[in-house]
């Protein structure tokens, strides 16, 4: 099992989102210690704890010390697996973070899948909506998977109890038609078609496995 110092580098967040988007693309388990040390709240706060949960949906993982302000966590992904998600932050914490920690495993999995996530967009200390749009999703694109965002209402913090952010990401690839719609309150991201009768495509098709290998990454075959 590797074993990662979460007080490597600037000792925050992103060093457990990288490794849990990792973990979940080659299969291999992780242990971190000192998560997010050198913050004045160390440990996990509620849009990481999100972020381990919802890696632990998608990939079905055996995961120890989830927990609110836990400086410890074992993670041991079994597979990728498409399917519906509903992941709720509880917070103004970003959704863009948390979709960022799933979406790579989801383009390798093998059928689509539907994920709606309760939080913020814009807050201060996060990417807002527009750099998953214009910069993230564009970037993936290059790599292989083609990814829409549209957002319908802006959640800024502080959120108040109920409210949020609304958003859907489709996959879009040329020559096929995919819905962008959304429901307010929700920030939503959707491997596959719409409910309305689009062709279903594979997100295990040749774009994406050219953009698994040219990556160093497994494909999923």
């Amino acid at each position: 099992m590797i074993v990662i110092d979460g007080s490597s580098g600037e000792g925050g967040g992103q060093i457990l989102r990288t490794s849990l988007a990792l973990s979940l693309v080659t299969s291999r388990p992780f242990e971190m210690t000192r998560i997010r040390a050198a913050r004045s709240r160390p440990g996990l706060q509620r849009q990481h704890l999100a972020a381990v949960l919802a890696a632990a949906k998608v990939g079905k993982a055996d995961v120890r010390g989830a927990a609110l302000h836990s400086q410890q966590l074992v993670f041991a992904p079994q597979g990728i697996h498409a399917g519906e998600y509903h992941f709720r932050i509880g917070t103004a914490g970003s959704v863009s973070l948390v979709l960022q920690t799933i979406l790579p495993a989801l383009a390798l999995a093998r059928g689509p899948s539907r994920i709606l996530v309760e939080g913020g967009t814009h807050n201060h200390l996060a990417p807002p909506f527009e750099f998953l749009q214009q910069a993230y999703l564009p970037l993936m694109a290059r790599m292989g998977p083609r990814v829409e965002a549209t957002l319908e209402r802006h959640g800024f913090y502080p959120l108040p109890e109920g409210g949020g952010s609304a958003s859907r990401v489709c996959p879009k690839t040329p020559g096929s038609r995919w819905s962008s719609s959304s429901a307010a309150g929700w920030s939503v991201a959707a491997f596959g078609p719409s409910s309305r009768g689009f062709p279903s495509i594979s997100p295990r098709g040749r774009s994406k496995r050219r953009w698994a290998n040219s990556s160093g990454l497994p494909s999923a075959a």
